[in-house]
């Protein structure tokens, strides 16, 4: 994720930031499942987040608000994470015992 506010900081002409923001020069993507972009999987990981991924340029301009948002987000994230996988644990846990 701070990878990706690098690269939106990045001037447009380097090769980074061309990759992020291109398209294929030829072909297509499949209408079925397309294939993935950098660009897809970064704004797919900021809704995971609790991110919004189309209000990237405007986070990403302050570098030290952005290392901290993508820290506490991150840190949240796991913290949530982390209590599913105990509960989960529990349950099944109590489901092993009982039988």
């Amino acid at each position: 994720m701070r990878l990706s506010g690098h690269i939106v900081r990045m001037a447009d002409e380097r090769k980074p930031k061309q990759l992020y923001y291109g398209e294929p020069a030829e072909g297509k993507r499949n209408r079925c499942k397309p294939k993935k972009r950098l660009k897809d999987d970064i704004g797919t990981t900021m809704k995971s987040l609790a991110m919004e991924p189309k209000a990237i340029k405007t986070h990403v301009s302050d570098r030290s608000g952005w290392k901290t948002k993508v820290w506490c987000e991150v840190k949240a994230f796991e913290k949530d994470r982390m209590t599913y996988a105990r509960l989960k644990r529990d349950l099944k846990k109590n489901v092993t015992i009982e039988k």
